[in-house]
């Protein structure tokens, strides 16, 4: 009789045991699920947006560098000055021209920007103080994007020059860009103007070819234009 009791209570102690561990691992996992609910939520819409804005980003920093890099291939290949270099398909001169640069037309991601647009060719008509070689800034040749999203703009600089802000320009739209929406292989021909890129409080990083800034004008807000600049003086 008492050896079987003994035995009992040693079952029972075991059952106690057995019992109290699957409770620990409920109560563990309980406690993981309940944390990662607070870390979804804390993540809020804003970071939600920005994590999206990265590769649409990431493609734009691909697309400038592209047109960068097709730019010093024209030249190179052909023996061209930098304003002989045409923002099409024309043999011998063309950016686009298969046969000498490989450049194919850079199209923006489509949720990257705001309705149809597509890149333009500034030609040696925007001066960017504090790139190139002089302190004062001389004429760059440079391509523009207008109607970039904002939290692709923002993407777009940290990924660029490691900048998590967006630069300002003091310009208005239309002194910078003709169109909103402009078509493929357009070369802009507004009027030169001087782009003095800033940011509150935070240092431009020193010659930023490629980057992203906002307007002094637009509706409701600014407006953001990406911008690669291809020959920097």
């Amino acid at each position: 009789m008492r050896n079987r009791q003994r035995r009992f209570q040693r079952r029972s102690a075991k059952g106690q045991r057995g019992f109290a561990i699957i409770s620990l691992v409920i109560g563990a996992i309980s406690l993981v699920a309940i944390l990662l609910a607070v870390m979804a939520n804390s993540r809020g819409p804003g970071t939600l947006a920005s994590d999206s804005a990265r590769p649409l980003a990431a493609g734009l920093l691909s697309q400038a560098n592209n047109l960068i890099s097709g730019f010093d291939v024209m030249m190179a290949r052909n023996s061209l000055s930098p304003g002989s270099v045409t923002y099409d398909s024309t043999a011998g001169t063309g950016l686009f021209n298969s046969s000498v640069s490989a450049l194919v037309r850079q199209i923006p991601p489509v949720d990257a920007v705001i309705g149809s647009t597509n890149w333009v060719y500034r030609s040696d008509k925007v001066t960017y103080t504090g790139v190139g070689a002089t302190s004062t800034g001389s004429p760059e040749y440079s391509f523009m994007l207008p109607n970039v999203k904002k939290d692709v703009c923002q993407a777009l600089n940290r990924q660029a020059n490691g900048a998590d802000l967006i630069y300002t320009s003091g310009l208005a739209r239309t002194s910078l860009v003709a169109s909103l929406t402009p078509a493929a292989d357009t070369n802009d021909t507004t009027a030169a103007v001087t782009v003095s890129l800033a940011a509150s409080g935070v240092a431009v990083p020193i010659s930023p070819t490629v980057g992203c800034f906002q307007t002094s004008d637009g509706t409701p807000g600014p407006y953001y234009i990406a911008y690669a600049i291809a020959l920097p003086q």
